[in-house]
């Protein structure tokens, strides 16, 4: 990735537009961002990062990035253009934030946004790549993600030595990346999967031949075929056995449906008998039921006579009830009519009544012209009151907003007096926040460093402690050893001089004389004994050389951290702590705050006293206005008041209202109207009443005398009925009414008694028939034939239940047989394949060796970096230092990754963690580490492109000869077109470095611009 083109807006420091055009630079690859402290300089980097991966090399987030000093009507937001090899992209991104309203006043939320475009090489948009999930298609152009490109593209202040630093975990999350090496990985993970799929596959082919025996109930493959023939002939025995049952059970049955048969009819025979024995108990009843239907028949002769009768007496009831009834309407009658007589008598009584409200009516009409005049000078008058006090409350609505706008104008020119020298107050809080930050990061380090020594004096005093026991230690195995060794050797010669013979060479010295042999004697050391002693002694000195190595490289941490406290409080002397310094700048950011608001607010009250002024004239033009408009609206209401006055004076009090009036002229119209209607109604309804009276009375004489008639023809025709119904056999005209009116049940009774009769001739031809079929036979017992026949179906049903569970077993063994048989020719491929795979999963994953297949690449990936970054680490460290990884296999974890960074001192020969480094050589280090790690990817290109690094801070730790070692090693970066950028304060730079990027700091907010001289 190279930068081509940067636009920031309202972005930290920036208050307007900074444009920084890269392509300025040409072909020069070194150059300088500087500035005052906390004038933005690091913020270049932070936009950067910001609009790539929506976060910035610090601890803020884009939405904490707008400028203080950005007005409300400004846009926080970012462009940036970048070239990945042949192609250009930009980016563009804005945070949430808070600006003012086109429309009207306030402010409004705006949303965060961004947008991913790629470009040609003047900077035209070719097509938009992406507006939701800009960061993640970043991260796929670049190969990278935010934390790693701040590890090897932008190093931010503090975070430079991570790469250097890092654990074996994190380096190689970042190598993965940069080099793409995932694919390893994923190889290993195909295998892993292959080999456990074909573990998990054998382990599903035992489960099923052990599920597969548990349910044929055999323990092994072998007893399966002879439980097989084992069921083949039971099966073949018991088919046999079923067959000679079914025979005698077949003959049985035949026998048994035989006495089935005449059974039924013997229980037919008791049936039919005792149905004929109930029936003839009934002959009694059914010879009443047909006398009964005798006396019914006889009545219904004499039908018509009682019908007759019975229409006489219904008539001669109805006609008696009409008598009533006629009888008590003439008398109501006549009671209403007395009423209305009396009524009409009370009405005529108050005839004066009806002749005074009729004058008064007279009166109203003469009346009311003048009363509807005066209505129409009354609502004058009432309008003319209702302008003056609409006038009235307009002039003291005018007036009280004109003491209110006064008495606001006053008190804004005193709040005024208060905020003169806010501005001023403002810019002095800055300038004290900034010194005072500065400050604060100074003493946070001062207290890092007095840990860290703190720390390094306590680790050098421990391993201080365990050199001399390390070293008495080795030299007491050592001694151990050597002694261990002579009696090994001297049991040896004894050994030897026991076989010597007398005038025959010794097999050492060649003499054939053997003055004074070796003697043997009981402590004679095996030689495992004297080589587990040569194991602790080698084991002892290589503990004490470790220690001795640990206690060095602690000494020098000590004395580096040591140094970089002394240089940092000969520039600032300790005067309080960091807390101290914390509490003093929180006061000035609190001061610095309150003094802003108090400068803003000044503005604003100016403004608003302005306006103050402006209302205040305003007011009192309105005022005088008011008061002659309310002036004469008052003069209108008197001229109305004397008008309406006279017409008063000729009218009386009730009658004023002419709603009044006339709602009083209608009800006396309405009354005398209702008196002369109601008069005439009660004469008309008296005459109607007397004639209906005289009306009704007729009408009862002669209904009467029709009762009197009806009653004498009812008593004749009785008397006649009786003597008949006597003369036919019934004791009485009521005993043959009663049969009489039983008269529907003829048809019923009569069927109940035909049906009894049919059914006893049955029932008496079946008994014959029944008593035919069973004469001369005997009547079998069922229950022992049909227990018998049970007993054979049953001996039947289980003999084919066992043939079929047997046949059943047999077939299942059959199939298990061709299973098994499956499952071996399996078996015989899973291993095969098995034994391929697993090994090499075990040679790829590292299960022995502790070295996966990616780790190992990643190694030698990591080896190529180093050489490469050792190219200028010995240049820049004097040939002094160089880097190279550590091939400890002590720490397990350290085994199962291997890229951990060591650094080999020349001046003492041995290598130590790169975290003893001091700080200009830690930084030097870290330097050369990003340099190589930039020239092997860009040589294993794959996509990733590291073209550009940015280093903030860190050479102020250089002397003088090592700055310029430094600074010769990024020069020659020319040759490899790569861009370096670096963020210092160091003065010595400014000097060397002619292209710088300067940026400045003005009272409202910074400015940058190239500089190339």
């Amino acid at each position: 990735m190279r930068p081509l083109y940067l636009e920031i807006n309202s972005f930290g420091p920036y208050a307007g537009r900074e444009i920084l055009d890269f392509r300025l630079l040409e072909d020069r690859s070194l150059f300088l961002i500087c500035g005052p402290t906390g004038a933005g300089k690091t913020t270049v980097l932070d936009a950067m990062c910001y609009a790539l991966y929506n976060d910035t090399s610090g601890v803020r987030t884009g939405a904490h990035m707008r400028s203080e000093y950005a007005s409300p009507q400004e846009v926080t937001s970012v462009s940036f253009r970048f070239a990945v090899g042949e192609k250009y992209y930009r980016v563009e991104r804005q945070p949430e934030q808070e600006v003012a309203k086109k429309r009207g006043e306030g402010m409004r939320r705006m949303p965060a946004a961004a947008a991913l475009y790629e470009t040609d090489g003047d900077g035209r948009d070719v097509r938009v790549i992406t507006a939701k999930n800009v960061t993640h298609e970043v991260e796929r152009l670049l190969g990278f993600e935010s934390r790693q490109f701040r590890q090897v593209v932008l190093l931010p202040q503090g975070d430079f030595r991570k790469l250097l630093l890092a654990s074996s975990a994190d380096r190689q999350k970042i190598m993965q990346t940069l080099f793409q090496t995932q694919k390893y990985e994923r190889f290993q993970e195909k295998l892993r999967q292959r080999r456990n799929n074909l573990e998990q596959a054998d382990s599903e082919r035992k489960a099923r031949i052990a599920q597969a025996l548990a349910a044929a109930e055999l323990e092994t493959e072998e007893a399966v075929a002879p439980e097989k023939e084992k069921s083949r002939s039971a099966r073949k025995r018991l088919e046999g056995e079923l067959k000679t049952a079914e025979t005698e059970r077949d003959a049985y049955e035949k026998i048994v449906q035989t006495a089935r048969t005449l059974a039924e009819h013997f229980v037919n025979l008791d049936g039919h008998r005792q149905t004929l024995q109930q029936l003839k108990e009934k002959s009694d009843e059914m010879e009443r039921r047909r006398v009964y239907i005798e006396r019914l028949r006889q009545a219904a002769l004499f039908a018509e006579p009682f019908k007759t009768l019975k229409e006489l007496k219904r008539e001669g009831q109805e006609k008696k009830g009409d008598l009533d009834a006629l009888a008590k309407h003439t008398a109501e009658a006549k009671d209403e009519l007395e009423k209305e007589k009396a009524a009409l008598a009370n009405l005529r009584a108050r005839e004066e009544e009806r002749n005074r409200r009729n004058r008064e009516q007279t009166e109203l009409d003469l009346l009311l012209p003048k009363i509807r005049d005066f209505k129409v000078k009354a609502e004058a008058v009432r309008k003319a009151e209702i302008l003056a006090a609409a006038a009235e409350r307009e002039y003291e609505k005018e007036k009280t907003a004109f003491d209110a706008a006064r008495e606001d104008l006053d008190k804004l020119r005193k709040e005024a007096d208060t905020c003169r020298s806010a501005a001023a107050e403002a810019e002095k809080a800055a300038n004290l926040a900034d010194t005072l930050a500065e400050r604060v990061r100074s003493e946070e380090e001062a207290g890092r460093l007095q840990q860290a020594i703190a720390e390094s004096a306590a680790r050098c005093s421990r391993l201080a402690a365990e050199v001399e026991p390390a070293a008495a230690a080795a030299a007491e195995k050592e001694r151990i050893h050597k002694k261990m060794r002579f009696a090994f050797l001297q049991g040896q010669a004894a050994r030897l001089a026991q076989e010597l013979d007398e005038n025959l060479p010794c097999p050492v010295c060649g003499s054939t004389t053997h003055p004074k042999p070796a003697c043997m004697t009981d402590d004679i050391p095996m030689q495992a004994d004297v080589e587990g002693a040569e194991k602790e002694a080698k084991e002892a000195e290589a503990k004490r050389n470790g220690t001795v190595m640990a206690y060095t490289e602690a000494q020098a941490e000590y004395r580096a951290k040591e140094d970089a406290y002394k240089v940092l409080r000969e520039r600032l002397p300790e005067d309080g702590t960091a807390e101290d310094w914390k509490k003093r700048l929180d006061a000035a950011k609190k001061d610095h705050a309150a003094a802003q608001e108090k400068a803003v607010r000044y503005e604003k009250l100016l403004q608003r006293i302005s306006e103050a002024e402006a209302a205040v004239r305003e007011g009192e033009k309105r005022i005088d206005a008011q008061k002659a408009v309310r002036d004469g609206k008052n003069r209108d209401v008197i001229a109305a008041r004397s008008v309406a006055a006279q017409l008063q004076k000729d009218i009386p009090a009730a009658y004023r209202d002419e709603v009044a009036a006339k709602e009083r002229r209608a009800f006396l119209q309405q009354a005398v109207k209702d008196y002369d209607e109601a008069v005439k109604a009660l004469e008309e309804t008296v005459r109607q009443g007397e004639k209906s009276v005289a009306a009704d009375e007729g009408k009862y004489r002669e209904l009467e005398g029709h009762v009197v008639q009806l009653r004498r023809r009812y008593g004749e025709d009785q008397t006649i009925l009786k003597e008949r119904v006597i003369a036919a056999g019934f004791a009485s005209l009521t005993e043959c009414q009663g049969f009489w009116q039983e008269e529907d049940r003829i048809a019923a009774e009569q069927e109940i008694y035909d049906a009894y009769k049919r059914e006893l001739h049955r029932l008496e031809g079946m008994v014959a028939n029944e008593v035919k079929f069973t004469e001369g036979q005997v009547r079998p017992d069922m229950t022992v034939c049909e227990g018998e026949l049970n007993a054979r179906n049953l001996r039947c049903k289980v003999l084919t239940g066992e043939v079929e569970r047997v046949k059943a077993r047999e077939d299942d063994l059959g199939k298990l047989e061709k299973r098994l048989a499956a499952w071996q020719a399996e078996q015989v491929e899973l291993a095969a394949a098995y034994k391929t795979v697993g090994n090499l999963y075990d040679l790829v994953s590292g299960e022995r060796s502790g070295v996966s297949f990616e780790r190992y690449v990643l190694g030698a990936l990591l080896d190529e970096v180093l050489q490469a970054a050792n190219l200028r680490l010995v240049t820049m460290s004097r040939n002094r230092y160089s880097l190279q990884r550590s091939h400890s296999w002590d720490d397990k974890r350290v085994r199962k990754i291997g890229l951990d960074i060591e650094v080999f001192d020349q001046y003492t020969g041995y290598a130590r963690p790169a975290n003893t480094l001091s700080g200009g050589e830690s930084f030097l280090a870290s330097m050369a580490l990003a340099l190589g790690l930039a020239d092997v990817v860009q040589a294993y290109s794959g996509g990733i492109h590291l073209d550009t690094i940015f280093i903030d801070e860190g050479f102020g730790t250089l002397d003088s000869e090592t700055l310029d070692f430094a600074l010769n090693v990024l020069v020659q970066l020319k040759e490899s077109g790569r861009l370096v950028g670096i963020i210092s304060h160091v003065p010595e730079l400014k000097e060397r470095i002619t292209t710088r990027l300067v940026v400045t700091k003005t009272e409202r907010g910074s400015k940058a611009a190239f500089e190339i001289l």
